[in-house]
C-alpha cells in the first residue's frame, strides 16, 4: 500500500475538501440539501479517490482512480462555478476556490502521466521496477514543482536506475 498522506495531491484535495466544507456552512438554509451536498460529496470524492487508488494493487488501477478524482474534480469545478452565478459564493472567495480546483487537477494530470511513463519503462526493460518507480515518486509528487508549469524529464533524475533498458 502507498502512503497517500504523503502525497501533496491528496494533501492538498483533502484541504479542499475541508475549505469547500466550511463554504457551504454559510449557505442559506433553503440551500441546505440542494447543491452544498452535491459540491461536498464531489470534493471529498477526489480525495477518498487518491487515496483508493494509492491502496490499489496495480498501477492500472491507481491511474483509474486517479481519473475518477479528476472527473470529481471536474464536479467541484462546474458545482463552484453554478454556486458563484446564483449568488451562493462571493467575488473573492470564487477564484480563489478555483485556482486550487485548477492547482489540484494539474497535479494529477502530471501525477497521472508521470505513472505512465515509469509503467512504459518497466514494460520495455526494467524489470520488477514499476512499483518501486512509482513508491519513489510519492516523495516525488510531495515536491511542489509536480504542480507548476516548469516540470519537465529531467528532473525525475533521481529517481531513474542507471539500468538501460533495451528494446
Amino acid at each position: 500500500m502507498h502512503r497517500y498522506r504523503e502525497l501533496k495531491v491528496w494533501q492538498e484535495s483533502a484541504s479542499l475538501a475541508v475549505e469547500i466544507a466550511e463554504c457551504v456552512r454559510n449557505f442559506p438554509a433553503s440551500e441546505r440539501f440542494g447543491i452544498p451536498v452535491q459540491l461536498k460529496r464531489a470534493s471529498v470524492s477526489v480525495a477518498s479517490n487518491i487515496a483508493e487508488g494509492a491502496g490499489s494493487s496495480s498501477t492500472l488501477d491507481f491511474k483509474s482512480f486517479l481519473s475518477v478524482a479528476n472527473g470529481s474534480l471536474f464536479e467541484v469545478d462546474t458545482q463552484l462555478e453554478i454556486c458563484f452565478r446564483i449568488g451562493l459564493i462571493d467575488q473573492k472567495l470564487h477564484p480563489a476556490l478555483l485556482g486550487r480546483v485548477s492547482y489540484i487537477g494539474n497535479m494529477i494530470f502530471k501525477f497521472h502521466q508521470y505513472i505512465d511513463n515509469e509503467s512504459n519503462k518497466s514494460k520495455y526493460g526494467n524489470e520488477g521496477e514499476e512499483l518501486y518507480q512509482i513508491n519513489l515518486s510519492l516523495n516525488f509528487i510531495n515536491d511542489k514543482s509536480v504542480a507548476g508549469s516548469t516540470f519537465n524529464e529531467h528532473q525525475t533524475d533521481h529517481l531513474k536506475h542507471d539500468t538501460k533498458s533495451e528494446y
